[in-house]
C-alpha cells in the first residue's frame, strides 16, 4: 500500500479516500445543488415575469455553467477514449 495525499492505493488496486475528503465532497455537492436549485427558481420567476433586461444583463454570468455543460456533453459524445491527460480539462478530468 502507498499513499498519495489523502488517497491510499492497496496492492489489489483498491483505492481508499480519507473520510474527511468524502465529507467535504458531500458538502460541496449539496452546496452546488442548493445554489443551482435557487438559480433555477430565480430564472423561472424572471422568465415568467418576461424580464428580458435582467437576462440580458446577467447572461454572461452563466458562461461558466454553459462551458461545464458543453465540455461534459462533448466528452461523452466521443467515439474514442482520450489518449492523454491533455485531452481532458478541469470539467472532464475526473468524470465517471
Amino acid at each position: 500500500m502507498f499513499r498519495i495525499g489523502s488517497v491510499s492505493i492497496h496492492n489489489d488496486n483498491n483505492i481508499e479516500i480519507d473520510h474527511e475528503d468524502n465529507q467535504e465532497g458531500e458538502r460541496l455537492f449539496c452546496e452546488i445543488k442548493r445554489h443551482l436549485e435557487e438559480v433555477q427558481k430565480i430564472v423561472d420567476d424572471e422568465y415568467n415575469a418576461k424580464n428580458y433586461r435582467w437576462i440580458r444583463s446577467t447572461n454572461r454570468n452563466f458562461n461558466g455553467i454553459r462551458r461545464i455543460v458543453n465540455d461534459i456533453n462533448t466528452y461523452r459524445r466521443r467515439t474514442h477514449n482520450p489518449r492523454t491527460w491533455r485531452d481532458h480539462n478541469n470539467n472532464t478530468l475526473f468524470l465517471d
